[in-house]
């Protein structure tokens, strides 16, 4: 029994071993950049960030295609919005001098601070430890700043180079092996020895400079590129993003990563690249801008700024997004009925959609795809479970793989049984027999806890008796077709 036990121990160990390795796998190839993702210069143009300003009432970043033209004095240049807690950021990265580490730390914390940005959506597998977003976290926070690291041991070493055995503790430096650790401040690694430059680091330009090192030292990766584009796969609304192009050093695929738009070009003007921009976002949203002098408080200095000449009114956006639930559609044919605008509009409004946070895919990636197969991921196991088994049979018909649609058709729930019974039924003129099917689908759909959910894949003890319902429904004078004389036969009456 010992035996037997240990065995299925390491079996479960290896299984959960090469379950991770998959689960690694897959992430990776999801993140591959295929040719058609990343798109061209017939669809997007290049674009140079012209300068700070103010665009309806909020901090944005200007950009525009081509080099400025000396002497113009108005141009026109898409506003692209910063956060607020970006805004320094953007002004620092706009100015490119160099910055001490309070000055830089002090304003960076916006990078790691904002939900499904540019921190969240790295391709964090790539790293070769698993700590390598923790680690990101603290060296954005300050704990690993060229120079000394805020490891014990190094507050130590500074402490007794400082006070004394100076000579000692460079040797001791010298003497560890950097080899160890896969990066400057590792997680779960000793401090490795830095030399004089690395102590006499006068600072970073932006902290999206501080970003990007600590992305190449992490991750292994450049950046080859950054995109402002439209988010928002829906045809009324408008919602401007970005998105980086990661460039891995060991030759692997390109790796996309969203962000938001304020970070494609703070992060490009850390490294020097040009910003390309969707032609129809630049065409449609463009403004007239000006320079001028501006002083943002009584006691602060002017600064040259962008600022908005033109009298076009704001872009407009539709009001919040009305749909059917996704419970309520009956059947594979309605849903295929929806078309892909549908069924953006009823996963955007799911509330289970909503309360998870979720995100429409963006238009490139539909794009990309060719079919609906991105929304379909998000939106069918928010379905009926009904429909949903209905849809995965007609998908294992069309791949051929008949073995698995009957598996499917004998899997099905009671509620499901009864569904298809009032269908025939009502095909067939039997009146009755469809009655009868319809009040065993609503007993079964009362029953149930959640209908989206299948069968058996939640605790049963969550339902109410089926004997309780019909029971209340009798109690209750609801209608029963076992008691409609018009239904039975003359001699059941």
């Amino acid at each position: 029994r010992v035996v037997t036990t240990c065995a299925t121990l390491d079996r479960e160990k290896n299984m959960r071993e090469a379950s991770r390795i998959v689960r690694a796998a897959l992430i990776v190839a999801s993140h591959a950049l295929a040719p058609e993702l990343w798109p061209a210069t017939r669809t997007a143009t290049l674009c140079r960030p012209r300068g700070m300003g103010d665009c309806d009432g909020a901090p944005a970043i200007f950009v525009a295609p081509g080099a400025p033209v000396s002497g113009a004095t108005k141009f026109q240049a898409l506003p692209v919005p910063v956060g607020r807690d970006a805004a320094l950021m953007m002004e620092k990265a706009m100015r490119g001098e160099v910055f001490g580490k309070v000055q830089t730390l002090t304003i960076a914390q916006g990078l790691v601070n904002r939900d499904d940005g540019v921190f969240d959506n790295l391709p964090y597998e790539l790293a070769p430890t698993k700590f390598a977003k923790k680690d990101l976290y603290d060296r954005v926070k300050g704990k690993d700043w060229p120079g000394r690291s805020l490891k014990p041991q190094s507050v130590f070493d500074s402490l007794r180079e400082r006070f004394g055995a100076r000579k000692a503790v460079r040797e001791a430096d010298a003497s560890r092996d950097p080899a160890k650790a896969p990066y400057r401040g590792a997680y779960g690694f000793p401090a490795g020895s830095e030399d004089a430059a690395a102590r006499l680091f006068a600072g970073y330009a932006s902290p999206y400079a501080l970003f990007l090192e600590a992305i190449d030292d992490m991750l292994g990766c450049s950046l080859a590129g950054a995109l402002v584009e439209d988010a928002c796969p829906l045809d009324d609304r408008v919602d401007v993003a970005g998105a980086i192009r990661l460039r891995p050093r060991d030759g692997r695929d390109e790796v996309v990563v969203d962000c938001y738009a304020d970070e494609a070009v703070g992060l490009a003007l850390a490294a020097g690249a040009d910003v390309l921009a969707e032609r129809a976002l630049v065409e449609g949203l463009s403004r007239t801008v000006a320079f001028g002098l501006e002083r943002r408080t009584s006691v602060a200095p002017l600064k040259m700024r962008l600022s908005v000449v033109d009298d076009a009114p704001a872009p407009g956006y539709a009001d919040a997004v009305v749909a059917e639930a996704p419970e309520t559609i009956k059947s594979a044919d309605d849903y295929a009925a929806l078309g892909r605008q549908g069924k953006l509009r009823v996963l955007a409004s799911a509330e289970e959609f909503k309360r998870t946070k979720g995100r429409l895919p963006r238009p490139r990636v539909l794009a990309a795809a060719g079919d609906d197969v991105p929304v379909d991921e998000l939106l069918i196991p928010l379905l009926d479970e009904a429909v949903r088994r209905d849809l995965a049979v007609e998908a294992a018909l069309r791949d051929g793989d008949v073995a698995r649609a009957a598996a499917l058709l004998a899997g099905r729930s009671k509620r499901h049984v009864a569904r298809d019974r009032a269908a025939e039924a009502s095909r067939e003129g039997d009146f009755g027999g469809e009655l009868r099917a319809r009040d065993d689908e609503s007993v079964y759909t009362a029953i149930r806890a959640d209908v989206t959910q299948d069968e058996g894949s939640y605790d049963r003890y969550l339902d109410t008796d089926e004997w309780y319902e019909r029971q209340r429904r009798r109690t209750n004078g609801a209608y029963d077709p076992d008691d409609d004389p018009l239904l039975k036969r003359p001699w059941q009456t």
